[in-house]
C-alpha cells in the first residue's frame, strides 16, 4: 500500500467534505464499459486504486513505473493502524449476516484503541435503488468517519457514489 495513498486518504478525515476511494478489479473496469452507473461511480471517485495484478500490469505497461496493487484489506489494516488512537470512528457496511460484527471484533482484537461506531448488515442491493433515508439517518446518527463498504464490487462503488452527498462521514472506502 503506498504510504502517499494513506496520507491523502488521513488528511480527507479533515476535510470539509466527503471524499469516496474505490478499489477496482479488472470485472469492474469491465463492467464500468457496459454500465453507465458503474462507470459513472468509477470517474466520479476521489481515488480508484488497482485491485488486482492485471491492472497493475497494464499500467506499467502504459508508462506508470509506480503502479502498484492497492488491495481493500491492506487499507483497512493501514488506516486502523494510523487512526487507532486518533478520535476518528469507524462504520462497517455491508457484508452478510454477521460478517461485520465478526470484522469489527477481529479488528478490536488487533487495534483495542479503535473506535468503532457500529455496522449495519442490509438486504440484498439494487443498483438502480435510490438511496434510503432509513439508512442514511441511521449512519449519520453514529457520526463516523471512516465508512467502510463491503457490498462487493462494483456494487459498493455505486452505493458510495450514490450515498456520497447524504452522508457525513468524511471517508468511504
Amino acid at each position: 500500500m503506498c504510504i502517499l495513498d494513506v496520507q491523502t486518504m488521513l488528511q480527507w478525515l479533515y476535510a470539509s467534505r466527503t471524499y469516496y476511494v474505490s478499489t477496482c478489479t479488472v470485472a469492474t473496469l469491465m463492467q464500468s464499459r457496459d454500465s453507465e452507473k458503474v462507470h459513472h461511480a468509477l470517474t466520479h471517485a476521489d481515488m480508484v486504486t488497482a485491485d488486482g495484478m492485471p491492472l497493475v500490469w497494464q499500467q506499467k505497461r502504459a508508462g506508470c513505473d509506480f503502479a502498484e496493487r492497492v488491495y481493500g484489506p491492506d487499507i483497512l489494516h493501514a488506516l486502523c493502524r494510523e487512526t487507532e488512537h486518533l478520535n476518528i470512528k469507524h462504520f462497517f457496511y455491508g457484508g452478510w449476516g454477521d460478517v461485520a460484527l465478526k470484522m469489527q471484533e477481529a479488528l478490536k482484537a488487533q487495534y483495542p484503541a479503535l473506535q468503532i461506531v457500529g455496522s449495519f448488515s442490509p438486504d440484498i442491493i439494487d443498483m438502480n435503488n435510490e438511496p434510503q433515508q432509513a439508512t442514511i439517518d441511521y449512519i449519520n446518527h453514529l457520526e463516523p468517519d471512516i465508512i467502510w463498504v463491503g457490498l462487493g464490487s462494483p456494487k459498493q462503488d455505486v452505493w458510495m457514489q450514490c450515498y456520497q452527498p447524504h452522508l457525513n462521514a468524511k471517508l468511504l472506502i
